[in-house]
């Protein structure tokens, strides 16, 4: 004897619905019982996977929100440094005190996400002396400017590196004896 084509029955009973068949089809099995917290409890296979699925969901889209997220953007940020010479894009003999016979000096920048340009303000006491404005042309970024120094120039000085909108980022105190 054959089964029946709608599912229903055993070769041995053709009209009769077994309780697997009553459970949903050959693919849903009855609930296990589990031992949890000391008592005898089901727990239905099918909602801990359903949770995975979830959670794995959520997971996949915080690992691509955060993707497409915008980056953070790093304030503007300069170091300097008053110098002797410069050599190989680098700043040589770096001091906070010089004699007045040096002739030049050089002020050394480092600049980290300053938009188009700086600008070295040199100073003598709280008199300006010169305003050297400095192309800058990729995030990170070294630039110099110099000034000549004269016999009748001895006393505190600095120098400061500016932005464009006249914030100061660095400033580099020195002595001229």
């Amino acid at each position: 004897m054959q089964a029946s084509r709608s599912g229903r029955g055993t070769p041995m009973n053709p009209g009769r619905i077994t309780p697997l068949q009553r459970q949903g089809g050959r693919h849903r099995r009855p609930p296990r019982p589990c031992a949890s917290a000391g008592d005898l409890r089901y727990h239905d296979v099918g909602r801990g996977q359903k949770k995975m699925r979830i959670a794995f969901s959520c997971l996949a889209l915080l690992v691509v929100a955060t993707a497409f997220a915008a980056p953070a953007v790093e304030p503007p940020s300069a170091t300097v440094v008053v110098c002797t010479s410069i050599q190989d894009n680098s700043c040589v003999g770096a001091a906070t005190k010089f004699p007045a016979g040096v002739g030049k000096l050089w002020g050394f920048s480092q600049v980290s996400n300053v938009p188009d340009k700086i600008v070295h303000v040199w100073f003598h006491g709280d008199k300006e002396l010169g305003r050297i404005t400095l192309p800058v042309k990729a995030a990170h970024w070294r630039t110099w400017s110099n000034i000549t120094v004269s016999k009748d120039l001895v006393g505190p000085c600095r120098l400061e590196a500016r932005d464009a909108a006249g914030k100061i980022l660095a400033s580099y105190s020195f002595t001229i004896q």
